[in-house]
């Protein structure tokens, strides 16, 4: 995992530290590190796996249809 740095002193310090070992200022309080884990809770994220499942049914529910008059 890269370091970051402290927002007050500067210097390189691991984001899972709870604060800096140079100056003491806190870490996780000044610095979001993002997960990039989708939540099912947030409206957009379930909205965007609702439109993604529907897109692949369309998809099937197309390619049997033409395979449906090919075969007729």
């Amino acid at each position: 995992m890269p370091l970051i740095k402290c927002p007050a002193c500067e210097k390189d310090v691991s984001p899972n530290a709870p604060a800096c070992p140079s100056c003491g200022e806190p870490i996780k309080s000044s610095v979001e590190v993002a997960s990039g884990a989708i939540n099912l809770k947030d409206p957009v994220h379930f909205l965007g796996i609702i439109v993604v499942v529907l897109m692949g049914l369309m998809t099937i529910v197309m390619a049997f249809s033409s395979l449906w008059d090919l075969w007729r």
